[in-house]
């Protein structure tokens, strides 16, 4: 009786230890998840999409990057992708990625919230950026 007590403590601990685990790992990357787009957006040269200074949050967003490249940030249905069109190469930068909304808020600075969701987490990435070479 009490070797099954200890047996089924074990189990419960590894479940625990399992699921903490998974919650570590996943905080991880929501908390890195800002670094890595705005260093993806950090060299935009020039905001193409959205075109329209306070208007309505569009769901994608069309930039030049440092090479003068056209790149599309857009939502699909794998999360959080980057397309250059020249190199005609998608980078999925996450997967936890449910809705992204972007707004130009003067020439050449925008405004972008990324919604990511875990299994138990939510996480909403909120952060404003300017092109290359500009202030605001």
């Amino acid at each position: 009786m009490v070797v099954c007590l200890l047996f089924v403590q074990a189990i419960r601990w590894v479940k625990d230890s399992s699921r903490s685990s998974e919650k570590a790992r996943i905080l991880a990357k929501f908390k890195n998840a800002s670094f890595i787009l705005s260093r993806e957006l950090s060299c935009a040269s020039e905001f193409l999409y959205p075109n329209k200074i306070g208007g309505v949050p569009s769901n994608v967003l069309i930039f030049k990057n440092f090479d003068n490249e056209i790149s599309l940030l857009y939502l699909g249905k794998d999360g959080l992708n980057l397309f250059n069109y020249q190199k005609n190469e998608v980078k999925n930068l996450f997967t936890e990625a449910v809705s992204l909304k972007t707004t130009l808020i003067q020439d050449n600075y925008i405004e972008y919230e990324v919604e990511l969701r875990g299994k138990d987490n939510q996480f909403v990435l909120k952060n404003k950026l300017t092109t290359l070479n500009s202030l605001p």
